[in-house]
């Protein structure tokens, strides 16, 4: 048979990877988290505005608090972040030391997150303590939305292609959402009864030594 007298070489470049690891086993340890959330958004007022709403955002690091509950969702942070850095590297990165900062966000009937990004990190998560309840009126209601990233992608929208298309998640609870810092997104205004309740957290990486 006669070969083909061209030769292709196509390449998908600037992949953004998008994350979600959900823990099965989260009704014991999220009632512990939200317990303490709770509590600390009575003890203290919510910090200066940055993409919260009409919600309550906790000031400071979570994670310099003493806490089993926080010890053990922070393992589970660091290692949705150093699995994703292997699996993104082909496994060429198979160490990496993760530093984590992390806080809490309560959204209340009407509050939400405006657009943003996380600068100065690698990677940055939200981890859903309490979904809150469904309000079948608004099934965006909480929706978390991710968008397109790339410059000039959204001038020439196709979604076949992919190309200007945003990607949006209804949050579960024990579900962790991982993405790069850079990756823009925001909440949709939340309706529901019930609080929304979510751990965000930002990363660095470093190889050690």
């Amino acid at each position: 048979m006669r070969s083909e007298p061209f030769s292709d070489d196509l390449k998908l470049l600037w992949a953004t990877p998008l994350l979600i690891r959900r823990r099965h086993d989260a009704s014991a340890l999220n009632a512990k988290l939200e317990r303490l959330i709770l509590g600390l958004r009575e003890s203290e007022p919510a910090a200066p505005r940055t993409s919260n709403y009409g919600g309550w955002e906790s000031s400071g690091d979570l994670f310099t608090l003493e806490s089993p509950a926080l010890d053990e969702i922070r393992l589970f942070f660091a290692q949705a972040v150093a699995d994703c850095a292997a699996e993104i590297s082909g496994n060429s990165v198979t160490e990496v030391e993760v530093s984590l900062f992390a806080w809490a966000n309560v959204l209340e009937n009407g509050a939400y997150h405006a657009f943003h990004t996380h600068p100065d990190n690698h990677f940055s998560g939200i981890y859903v303590v309490r979904a809150g309840s469904r309000d079948d009126r608004n099934p965006h209601s909480g929706i978390i939305c991710f968008y397109e990233p790339r410059a000039g992608g959204a001038m020439t929208r196709f979604e076949r292609l992919g190309f200007g298309e945003d990607f949006e998640i209804a949050p579960e609870e024990g579900m962790l959402i991982l993405f790069p810092s850079f990756l823009g997104h925001s909440v949709h205004p939340f309706t529901g009864a019930e609080e929304r309740i979510t751990i965000a957290f930002n990363a660095r990486l470093e190889t050690p030594g």
